[in-house]
């Protein structure tokens, strides 16, 4: 928020309440003013006429959300729907009120009485939620509750209620005479024409009570013609029915009844049964049945002379059987199935509880199927069967529906079904035998049949091999050829048999080759597919085979002639090159041998001649081929991958060679020939192959080291000893050796130190050139080990972290450590407690404190509340690149910082990244600007805000990730709402603001100078610009300015924020700071980002700006430097202009040069800069009982009659002549 102050407005010359002092300390009435004024600048041509100081901006300071106070009930805490409760539970409600909102407010229920064992459920408690809630009761009495409303910081009101739950008669139970109970709209089931009641009353907890006077009985519904009649007498009823079926009763006591459902059940009395045609059954005849199984209906009669359905579960029993034979009965609904096993007379008993009836069968023996089998009696299945046999014997046999053979079989009829195509099969029958007698091989499918029942059977006569012969592809048998000619590495012949019909057929029979001769080392395989033999050999020369197959033989000579084919290349040992894959070689030179192979791989008898020539060859290096004849010798110039190739009769082959590099040399690589004791050095081996060529060492080559005059690891880091001398560093790679020297010295005592612990230290720990922040914090500790520090540590330390001492250490680090040993406000307390400066004889303890303090961020601010605490944070300082929506102000009144570093991010994340070091000990280092605030007229009439002289001082601060938390866990500053103990929580804004508040116990924030959150509060951007990036922002008047300075600000992605007026509209906060973020050409409008992370305003249109707000800040954040720089880029000076002669051009946004009139003078720019000594000045004091405030200056330039504004803190103003 922004608050204002007292004084919104005032002019120099309103009377003499409002006067100015000069340096002496005297009152200047507006005239004197004026006069003093204008013989100052007298130079400026003579023509000022007027001065005057007008408060054209409201005098803020931005500040951040207040501390809440407790919060108080908005609504009393009642029953909803009255104050009786009947039930069992009830719903109550209360609402409070808060300033900052009641959806942060915490209900708590608790219960402040109850009866003996009925606590109170609550249906939600602890939150928001349970400001309206729902309690369940376990008995009645009487009961009290009391609310508990508490907000976030801790504070809390409370409301009590006390009331009563009274038993109300809520429903009846009902039981049977068996005990059973008679739920609510349940069923129980009957099976007599009375049933017996008993009736008890219960209350809303199911505790029994009292019902009213007298109970009635009313059938609701009631089976189609039937009649109830119920008597009562007390809590015992009795009901009589006239038929089965369903009734639905309802008994009712008072305004309370129970409805539930009597089933009466039917019960079975007797059993009649009756055939499926209908016709009933005698039991002392039997029943005949010609088929496996046959249907009875059975039907059953109830308690009220009516069909009993369904019928009960009926029990069959087989009284008599035949021998052999059984009965099975299904029940399906009223019919039963029952099924046999065999002919014969059967006798079965049906019983149901005490119901019994008996029912006899004669089951008749009925012609059902033909079964074939073979003459010794095998069945054959529908797939037939087999032969090879010319003749085939089989059997029919008749069987009766229970797969039996008939007693008697009748005459059964064979013959032919179906054939091969000219098949003539002949068939002899004698009685149920058939004889047949096949004429080829084939499928026949025979019949069997009588009475209309048939049988098929299949039969399959297969070919039986009798003989076989082989002939040539040409066709001719090969007997009658002397030798076969073959020019490739096998040969095909075909293989005809015959079967036992005397037709053609495949061989199905294993052919057994055997060579009976052949060349010497060679041998043939042959492999059969159908009527053709393959035969593959293994060497050129003439053989002779012979097939064997069912005893019968073969033979057949073949001549392999040899083909010239391939090239083949053997090295000098007599391995064998692959044209496929690189043969490694590891010398300069190699002897390679080519031969001509046939389609064997066999040298061929009569060699070619052949030509050589290299094909490839890497990059850089050669290969020379010298041959004669098969034989050649290949030198090569380096090591890589290359290729020879060899021809010869239209053959070709590159035989591909790799020629590795060979280790053949090493030698000892040293950063430098000298060194002092006790420093180490790492040294390295380069390999050096055959080829003289630099090469790594292998890594499977065991590398050791030696060395003299100290020690070196296996890793060739080699650590000086304490003598002087030349020592001798030596590097073994198998056989291979090399050594090289290093110059050992004593090192000089440390330049400028006088303490030796300090001295020995230093020279230690500088032995690398640097002192890291590591380094620094030890030698600091260090001077305290004695429990004091004394007057020469002192000074060492400071000369060490000064400039003048030339150790080379991070410019962070340089600082940090002036803080510690030189003076500075803020080592005057250390947690809240008296510290101080350090001198000499100053305790262990204080250094230790104020290196915690300086390089470890330990001296945390205090908080604004006490219902806050430090928590440990664990997430990252940038989740991703720095963003304007990491932006979240928390219950912190500094919306104005929030703001600035918020605008820097979204234009130039880097600028963010240059604030901050990672310490990678869970510290970080944030870099700050100092410099006297303040600001000055640039050349466009706008104002230079910031620092008073341009620029700033690189300062540094250490902050930790503990940070300020409410109870539960969430972060209460900047990045409100967010878990500390989430990793992806983004902590950069929230270490900035922390880091912020520290900073201004060093006094150079201008502020209080304390270590508290709540002196941060209030402030304005253009301070934090400046403090952040090291250089000054532009503040622009939203009355003086123009809509397209805005607009060229957010074209060149300038970082740009506001600040609104107390009673602010449009949806604007009141004395709040925004960040402007973009324009809209199509709507003419601004949009503005709310620190708040939420709450965002629509988009505004210039003249809503106007309006509400008062300046608006703009800076470049593109002249940000890492924060391990310790200079300061500046590219506003060159804009910064006071006064110039005449007109002068400056850079606008657009990078286009804009030219001003402006005083002319007698000055130049650069005379600004360095203004000589002759000039003169008039320095204006505030009068002391005024407050501190932002001013606004009008200056008039009666030249060119354009008012001029300004605006920062300042305590006076100062006119100079230049």
């Amino acid at each position: 928020m922004i608050q204002e102050k007292n004084s919104m407005s005032k002019r120099l010359y309103q009377g003499t309440s409002n006067r100015w002092k000069d340096r002496t300390g005297r009152k200047l009435s507006f005239e004197r003013l004026e006069q003093r004024a204008m013989m100052a600048l007298d130079v400026l041509d003579g023509y000022v006429a007027d001065l005057q100081a007008d408060y054209t901006a409201p005098d803020y300071v931005l500040a951040g959300p207040q501390v809440a106070s407790a919060p108080s009930i908005a609504k009393p805490l009642t029953i909803v729907g009255g104050s009786t409760i009947t039930g069992q539970s009830a719903n109550l409600s209360i609402l409070g009120q808060h300033n900052e909102g009641e959806s942060d407010l915490k209900y708590t229920w608790q219960t402040v009485t109850a009866p003996s064992g009925a606590p109170i459920r609550y249906l939600r408690n602890n939150d928001n939620l349970a400001k309206s809630n729902t309690l369940t009761f376990k008995k009645p009495g009487d009961y009290g509750v009391r609310v508990t409303i508490t907000d976030l910081n801790g504070l809390a009101t409370s409301s009590e209620l006390r009331f009563r739950v009274v038993s109300t008669l809520t429903s009846l139970s009902v039981r049977t005479s068996t005990g059973a109970t008679a739920v609510a709209n349940a069923r129980i089931n009957s099976t007599g024409p009375v049933e017996r009641f008993t009736v008890v009353g219960l209350d809303q907890f199911g505790r029994t009570m009292p019902t009213a006077s007298s109970v009635s009985w009313r059938a609701v519904n009631s089976p189609s013609g039937s009649r109830l009649s119920v008597t009562t007498s007390g809590t015992a009823s009795t009901a009589t029915f006239n038929r089965t079926g369903v009734y639905g009763l309802r008994v009712s006591s008072g305004n309370v009844s129970h409805q539930f459902d009597v089933n009466v059940q039917a019960s079975l009395k007797s059993l009649s049964l009756r055939t499926s045609a209908g016709n009933s059954l005698n039991s002392s005849k039997p029943v005949t049945v010609k088929e496996s199984s046959t249907r009875l209906i059975v039907t059953g009669v109830d308690q009220f002379n009516r069909t009993f359905a369904p019928l009960p579960s009926l029990s069959w029993t087989v009284v008599s059987k035949p021998s052999g034979g059984n009965a099975k009965v299904s029940m399906a609904g009223s019919t039963a199935t029952v099924s046999f096993t065999g002919a014969g007379s059967y006798t079965l008993r049906i019983k149901s509880g005490s119901l019994n009836h008996l029912v006899s069968f004669d089951v008749k023996q009925s012609l059902t199927s033909i079964r074939a089998a073979n003459t010794s009696g095998t069945a054959i299945n529908t797939n037939g069967l087999s032969t090879n046999s010319l003749t085939q014997s089989l059997q029919a046999v008749a069987y009766d529906q229970f797969g039996k053979p008939m007693k008697t079989q009748p005459k059964i009829a064979w013959n032919v079904s179906s054939k091969p195509s000219g098949a003539s099969p002949a068939l002899s029958q004698s009685a149920n035998n058939v004889t047949v007698r096949f004429s080829k091989a084939g499928a026949y499918v025979l019949r069997a049949s009588v009475a209309g029942r048939t049988q098929l059977v299949p039969v399959s006569v297969g070919q039986l091999l009798t003989t076989f012969s082989l002939a040539a592809t040409t066709g001719a048998n090969v007997q009658s050829q002397k030798s076969i000619s073959v020019n490739g590495t096998s040969h095909r012949l075909t293989v005809q048999g015959r079967d036992q019909f005397g037709s053609p057929m495949v061989v199905n029979k294993p052919i057994a080759w055997t060579k009976i001769s052949g060349p010497s080392g060679g041998s043939a395989k042959a492999s059969t597919s159908g009527n053709a033999a393959t035969i593959s050999f293994t060497r050129a020369g003439t053989y002779v085979l012979r097939a064997s197959a069912g005893g019968y033989n073969q033979t057949v000579s073949l001549t392999v002639n040899q083909v010239f084919r391939s090239i083949a290349a053997v090295g000098s040992t007599g391995q064998s090159l692959s044209p496929a894959t690189a043969s490694s070689l590891t010398g300069t030179s190699t002897r390679i041998i080519a031969q001509a192979r046939d389609q064997f791989g066999q040298p061929m008898k009569a060699q070619p001649t052949f030509s050589w020539s290299s094909a490839s060859a890497p990059s850089g290096g050669t290969a020379a081929v010298n041959a004669r004849g098969a034989q050649a010798t290949v030198s090569f110039s380096r090591e890589g991958n290359y290729t020879v190739r060899i021809a010869a009769s239209g053959r070709t082959i590159n035989v591909p060679l790799e020629v590795a590099s060979t280790l053949t040399r090493i030698s000892v690589a040293t950063g430098s020939s000298t060194m002092l004791v006790g420093a180490q050095q790492n040294f390295s081996v380069q390999g050096f192959n055959q080829f003289q060529r630099a090469m790594t060492i292998p890594s499977s080559t065991r590398l050791s080291w030696t060395s003299t005059l100290g020690t070196i690891t296996s890793s060739g880091t080699f650590t000086a000893g304490s003598a002087a001398g030349s020592a001798t560093i030596t590097a073994r790679v198998g056989s291979l050796s090399a050594t090289t020297s290093v110059r050992i010295s004593t090192p000089t005592p440390a330049s400028g130190l006088r303490d030796a612990s300090i001295s020995s230290l230093v020279t230690q720990l500088y032995a690398d050139g640097e002192l890291s922040r590591v380094d620094v914090i030890g030698i600091l500790r260090s001077a305290g080990a004695d429990d004091n520090v004394n007057a020469t540590e002192l000074t060492d330390l400071r000369f060490l972290v000064s400039a003048n001492s030339n150790y080379a250490m991070p410019t962070h680090v340089r600082e940090l450590g002036k803080d510690v040993v030189n003076s500075n406000p803020a080592n005057l307390r250390y947690r809240g407690q008296s510290a101080g400066n350090l001198v000499a004889g100053s305790s262990a303890a204080l250094l230790n404190n104020l290196v915690d303090k300086w390089f470890l961020g330990t001296d945390l601010p205090s908080l604004t509340s006490s219902n806050l605490s430090y928590r440990a944070a664990t997430g990252t300082l940038f989740a991703s690149a720095p963003a304007l929506q990491d932006a979240k102000q928390g219950a912190l009144g500094d919306c104005y910082f929030i703001a600035s570093v918020a605008s820097i991010a979204q234009s130039n994340p880097d600028a963010v990244r240059n604030m901050f070091i990672d310490n990678g000990d869970g510290t970080f280092t944030v870099r700050f600007y100092a410099g006297a605030l303040g600001g000055f007229f640039t050349s466009s009439g706008q104002v230079s805000a910031g620092f008073r002289s341009g620029t700033g001082t690189a300062d540094y601060v250490t902050v930790n990730t503990q940070l300020p938390t409410y109870w539960n866990g969430t972060l209460a500053y900047s990045g409100r709402g967010l878990s500390a103990a989430s990793n992806s929580t983004t902590l950069w804004i929230a270490l900035a603001e922390k880091a912020y508040s520290q900073w201004n116990e060093t006094g150079n924030s201008g502020r209080d100078g304390t270590n508290r959150y709540q002196a941060i509060e209030g402030g304005w951007m253009s301070d934090v610009n400046a403090q952040v990036l090291g250089y000054n922002s532009t503040s622009y008047s939203f009355n003086s300015s123009t809509k397209q300075s805005m607009i060229a600000a957010l074209n060149a992605n300038r970082a740009i924020t506001l600040g609104t007026i107390g009673n602010a509209g449009s949806g604007l906060v009141g004395g709040h700071a925004y960040v402007v973020t973009g324009y809209n050409a199509s709507t003419d409008r601004f949009t503005l980002f709310n620190p708040w992370g939420n709450t965002h305003p629509s988009p505004l249109t210039w003249a809503q700006l106007q309006a509400n707000c008062t300046q608006f800040v703009v800076v470049d954040p593109t002249g940000s430097i890492a924060v391990q720089s310790s200079t300061v880029r500046s590219d506003v000076m060159s804009s910064m202009l006071v006064a110039q002669i005449g007109t002068n051009t400056h850079s606008d946004f657009t990078g286009n040069g804009a030219s001003d009139s402006f005083f002319e003078t007698g000055w130049s720019t650069q005379d600004f800069f360095t203004p000589p000594t002759a000039m003169s000045s008039l320095t204006l004091k505030k009068d002391s009982s005024e407050s501190y405030e932002d001013i606004f200056r009008d200056v008039t330039d009666f030249t060119s009659n354009r008012p001029l504004e300004v605006g920062y803190l300042m305590d006076d103003l100062t006119v100079r002549t230049l």
